[in-house]
């Protein structure tokens, strides 16, 4: 008898089983969203705001996650501070260099390895070249000042930067002079190694009409 009625509640006993192992697994199912994925979805909208350089509004929330993720977004609302602390200090040096570059009468460039000059730049570049493109390189630049200079710069460059002569010699053969509507202009190039490797030119430009001019005359 005691088998017969064993064997007649094994279903309702496998039910309950299952029904119980369900709710727990919901349960805990709605815990680890509200303790884990929800603050970690605050996390990851704070950082998409931070990616935007919107505003974050981590620390208010922190009294109501994990002590894990409490601490995570500390952490990271620390990290959000020093980011934007950093980007206005190199803000004010940015407009700092801006400055004194606009105040110097040379032009002073910087250009990759693959000849695109970066947008810190002296403002009498444009003075005399005109409009740079947001995509300038060190080759369109010569082709403003004296258009048919375009062609020879790039070669010129290209052998400089393809690292087959050694460092001094490969400077030395991009272009020192250049005019444009009587104006006469030098050109100087300083490497920027990393690693002695090389990794930036600056070009410096400097106006020398007056001088050739005195040179001319005596």
């Amino acid at each position: 008898r005691e088998a017969a009625a064993l064997t007649q509640l094994s279903p309702q006993i496998s039910y309950v089983s299952v029904a119980t192992a369900l709710c727990l697994a919901l349960a805990i199912l709605l815990a680890l969203h509200r303790v884990v994925v929800r603050p970690v979805k605050r996390l990851e909208e704070a950082a998409a705001r931070l990616a935007r350089g919107e505003q974050h509004d981590l620390k208010r929330d922190q009294g109501r996650v994990g002590d894990e993720v409490a601490r995570l977004a500390e952490q990271f609302s620390e990290m959000a501070d020093a980011v934007r602390d950093r980007e206005l200090r190199l803000g004010v040096r940015n407009a700092e260099l801006k400055l004194i570059l606009d105040s110097v009468d040379q032009g002073f460039l910087t250009a990759r390895m693959d000849g695109t000059l970066l947008p810190e730049r002296s403002a009498i570049v444009e003075k005399w070249a005109g409009p740079l493109p947001p995509d300038a390189s060190v080759w369109s630049l010569a082709g403003l000042i004296e258009p048919s200079a375009a062609s020879w710069m790039r070669m010129a460059w290209d052998q400089a930067s393809s690292d087959i002569l050694p460092l001094e010699v490969a400077m030395d053969q991009l272009p020192k002079r250049r005019q444009r509507e009587g104006q006469q202009f030098s050109l100087a190039y300083h490497p920027v190694l990393v690693d002695e490797q090389l990794q930036r030119v600056v070009s410096v430009m400097t106006d020398i009409t007056a001088e050739v001019e005195r040179q001319r005359v005596l």
